[in-house]
């Protein structure tokens, strides 16, 4: 398992959130940064209406195989 930061790698790019250490089962695709909130958009790779915003600092993998 690869972690970097969500805020390391490009937009458009498809990840897996880590939380405790493990890797969470959707996979997302990252969007735009937004100003307001100071977070990046995140949505689901398969239901492009499940769109979260998430801090820069969290920790993602991008090691996916499909």
């Amino acid at each position: 398992m690869n972690a970097v930061t969500l805020s390391s790698i490009k937009p458009g790019d498809y990840f897996r959130l880590v939380t405790k250490g493990r890797l969470q089962s959707p996979v997302y695709i990252k969007g735009d940064y937004d100003r307001a909130s100071k977070r990046f958009s995140i949505y689901k790779f398969e239901n492009i209406n499940a769109e979260r915003f998430v801090k820069g600092s969290a920790l993602v993998s991008t090691d996916i195989d499909f």
